[in-house]
């Protein structure tokens, strides 16, 4: 079966995702910040601290992209 997408409909997806992860990441930042999660990029606190966030504003860039 193959399905066909409009150009907009694989920007709303691409967007719906990208507007997940930053949703997810923003949640890891703050148990890293409260101590209450794991790392997710580097064993040192301040670094993983810093990565993070680093991430989220690249998703912001490319969500903005996407019209996000």
């Amino acid at each position: 079966m193959k399905v066909e997408l409009c150009i907009e409909g694989v920007n709303d997806i691409v967007r719906d995702e990208l507007k997940e992860t930053v949703k997810i990441l923003k949640l890891d930042l703050k148990n890293v910040k409260n101590r209450s999660g794991i790392s997710i990029f580097h064993v040192d606190r301040d670094e993983d601290i810093a990565e993070i966030k680093r991430h989220i504003e690249a998703f912001n860039i490319v969500l903005k992209y996407y019209g996000g």
